[in-house]
């Protein structure tokens, strides 16, 4: 690219634009399954993009880098990459330090370790000139950029990729023909980093390091649990004892799989001698539990086989093995009242949503057929849906499960979730406690209830106009953390931080996916969800994942077996 005497060059005083990138990448998600394992469709990476402007006007026309931005987002995506938000990075990092610091100095190391998150930082250098002719003439003016970046794995300090490309565009007007040169220059350099991306082999989860801690465990159990666990769970390459003081042992399990879930499942009444170690609560790659008396009180399905009467072809779908016998936990018996509240808002002004109506009502009719009594509610005002949370919360106090569901817009403010109202107005962000319902309202009326079960499914996080413009905001919803002294499930769309899709059908993916296997019998609350994580995966190509956090400690059938 030729430059003339209107080169633009990075001076404050000259006003030019200079733009900095900054790309993190999260874990991959999972690895190519094992035989006989049940095998997820999740996506290879994860990359964060946010963007950092260094610019000021140029001649009086910005440059609007969310063009890059959006360029690489659609050329990634097409590779099979899962794009979120970069502050989630940031929200999972910490979250993996509170683990390790909650879980004592000997466990760090390893937790760290199976955290699969590895930063990723690109930084380039965005260049506009003008290379018109002098004095002006309209056939000859022509417009160019030149952009090059280098991609840094900062863990390692290996470079992943790096790339340039530049592009001229004929046009009289300096800001479309400065813009159009930018875009066209950020689709060269996308598809040449892509390209070089896609070739790292990243880090699968073929040997994931899970923290399990036991507590009431005695010394003389280790080995018994060591033997069964090893013994009885496929998938387990190694068990290491890193710790052991005053009846709690911290050990590290060698896993096949990043479904850490499903590990937990598998544990879960393994037996330890006369007892059994009962599982309390999963969070990232830190299993939770105790050793109870008594043997298991219900079958454990075996997940790392297949019967002869369930085998299907490898390009079948997978299904979750039932066990053939069922026995309900005492805990939430079968015939536990049911409520359930059922929100859909779709007719927003500046952002209106198709799926929402459709998932509400489809919803709702799914619950009724397993028992639930719905209060289904749509289009509310702030005003209305305080009321209908209300009413949810006065209903629950006399019944043993509570269920909410809304399916709209969604936000995230400094780690706060807030559902979007219809007839919202929000200009700014301080305006978004007086104009959104705080997602902590519905947990309040929960907690206050203290029924047996609360269930809580959003599927509200869809692209929101509203938190482009606001500075705290980040795109999707905020992870929940569970109270473990109230029995709740919590269910989202799609990951913390990251967005949901609409659907091209009468119904989102993710309510699709309820509503297609909500009615299976015998399944378990956990197993229904993998279900449907399995099926919303596979559907949108591992670009929507649906994530969960619970405290359960029983077991809650939607319907049970035959």
């Amino acid at each position: 690219m030729q430059s003339s005497d209107k080169e633009v060059v990075f001076r404050p005083r000259a006003g030019f634009l200079r733009a900095v990138l900054l790309f993190c990448l999260f874990f991959p998600a999972l690895s190519v399954a094992k035989p006989g394992l049940q095998q997820e469709a999740y996506p290879t990476m994860v990359i964060a993009i946010g963007q950092k402007e260094l610019s000021q006007d140029l001649q009086g026309v910005s440059l609007d880098l969310a063009t890059v931005q959006q360029t690489l987002t659609k050329a990634l995506t097409k590779k099979g990459f899962r794009i979120v938000e970069a502050p989630a990075l940031e929200a999972e990092k910490l979250r993996q330090a509170n683990l390790a610091g909650a879980s004592g100095n000997t466990l760090s190391a390893a937790i760290e370790a199976a955290s699969h998150l590895a930063d990723i930082m690109l930084v380039g250098q965005a260049v506009a000139q003008d290379n018109g002719a002098h004095p002006y003439n309209a056939r000859l003016h022509s417009y160019g950029a030149f952009l090059s970046a280098k991609v840094y794995e900062t863990g390692s300090g290996r470079l992943l990729a790096s790339g340039s490309a530049e592009a001229n565009v004929p046009h009289h007007s300096f800001a479309i023909g400065s813009q159009r040169a930018m875009q066209k220059a950020a689709d060269k350099l996308t598809q040449e980093l892509s390209e070089q991306i896609g070739k790292v082999r990243p880090n699968r989860c073929d040997d994931l390091d899970v923290a399990l801690i036991v507590e009431g465990l005695s010394f003389g159990q280790i080995k018994s649990l060591r033997n069964h666990i090893t013994g009885k769970v496929k998938g387990i390459s190694r068990f290491t004892k890193k710790h052991f003081l005053r009846g709690r042992a911290d050990i590290i399990l060698g896993w096949n799989s990043c479904d850490v879930m499903g590990l937990a499942e598998r544990l879960d009444g393994i037996t330890v001698k006369s007892d059994r170690l009962e599982i309390l609560e999963v969070r990232g790659n830190s299993i939770r539990g105790r050793i109870v008396p008594g043997p298991d009180p219900k079958p454990v399905p075996s997940y790392a086989k297949r019967t002869t009467d369930s085998k299907v072809d490898d390009n079948e779908d997978n299904e979750i093995p039932i066990p053939d016998i069922r026995i309900d936990n005492p805990e939430i018996p079968a015939d536990e009242p049911r409520i359930a509240l059922v929100i859909g808002n779709w007719t927003y002004k500046s952002s209106p949503l198709t799926n929402p109506q459709h998932d509400a009502s489809a919803m709702a009719k799914a619950l009724r057929a397993v028992r639930f009594q719905v209060i289904h509610r749509e289009n509310l005002s702030r005003k209305s849906f305080h009321h209908a949370v209300r009413e949810f919360g006065d209903r629950i106090h006399k019944g043993g499960v509570g269920l909410f569901f809304y399916a709209g817009h969604g936000m995230q403010v400094k780690g706060k979730n807030y559902l979007i109202p219809v007839g919202s107005d929000i200009a700014r962000e301080d305006e978004i406690v007086d104009e959104a319902v705080d997602m902590s309202l519905v947990l309040r009326k929960m907690e206050t209830a203290k029924n047996r079960l609360n269930i809580i499914m959003l599927d509200a996080c869809r692209n929101n106009p509203f938190a482009r413009s606001f500075r705290s905001a980040t795109r999707g919803l905020a992870r929940i953390d569970v109270p473990m002294e109230m029995e709740m499930f919590i269910a989202y769309a799609t990951a913390p931080g990251d967005v949901a899709a609409d659907g091209t059908g009468k119904n989102s993916p993710y309510t699709k996916a309820f509503v297609d296997n909500v009615q299976s019998p015998g399944l378990s609350i956990e197993q229904l969800f993998k279900r449907i994580r399995i099926s919303v995966s596979k559907e949108t190509r591992g670009r929507q994942v649906p994530w969960e956090s619970t405290s359960l400690r029983g077991d809650f059938f939607f319907k049970t077996g035959d």
